[in-house]
């Protein structure tokens, strides 16, 4: 599901079912760079910014045709990272203070202030967040950087890096923290067609029957 935009139909929202788009619910307010997750029938949108105009602490939920009012953010927030479902999601970053490396997790009524990330992020975060609420995953940050760092919902620890130091590349990511992909953004002077893949690590344990004499 995509929703809004930086010019005339802001209001709009389209689904796509692997096949075709279709209208969706119109938004309530006309706001850009908001924070979306979840899937059709259950999205969550939080946050934005009018065009012009302040930033908003605006939560909504999608139920497949219309949205409904949910519980205000902690504070007003756009160009934030929004990742998990309607009813456990985790966000961070963006353009406005306070939000810096705070992590916020939403259970479907109410807001929480977490942890904090390992690598500063900055508020113009531009990174690329991906995963769960217990298995986030983000990639790059404000004014270009390779860091990558794995939320297990109760830490943040950093993982292993991008090969290209990036930023603005929010909605050139997606997966898994074990399975994700990152692609384009900013590397600081010019704009990045770099694809990268990662591969989290895996254990396994094999067991094995000795006969002793």
């Amino acid at each position: 599901m995509i929703t809004g935009g930086i010019h005339t139909n802001q209001t709009t929202s389209v689904e796509y079912d692997g096949t075709n788009w279709t209208a969706g619910g119109n938004i309530p307010a006309v706001t850009r760079m908001s924070a979306q997750c979840g899937t059709v029938p259950s999205s969550l949108r939080c946050g934005g910014a009018g065009n012009p105009g302040p930033p908003i602490n605006q939560t909504i939920e999608y139920d497949g045709s219309s949205w409904t009012a949910g519980n205000n953010m902690p504070h007003a927030e756009y160009g934030h990272m929004l990742c998990g479902t309607q009813t456990a999601a985790v966000f961070s970053g963006g353009h406005n203070n306070p939000s810096e490396d705070n992590l916020y997790e939403y259970d479907g009524t109410n807001w929480t202030t977490g942890t904090t990330l390992a690598v500063s992020i900055g508020n113009n975060a531009g990174s690329s967040g991906n995963g769960t609420q217990t298995a986030a995953m983000w990639m790059g940050g404000s004014g270009g950087t390779t860091a990558a760092q794995i939320y297990d919902g109760t830490s943040v620890v950093t993982s292993a890096s991008i090969g290209t130091s990036r930023y603005n590349v929010a909605n050139g990511g997606g997966g898994t923290s074990t399975a994700a992909i990152i692609v384009g953004g900013y590397t600081g002077t010019a704009q990045s067609a770099a694809t990268e893949e990662f591969t989290g690590e895996t254990s396994a344990i094999t067991a094995k029957t000795v006969d002793f004499d």
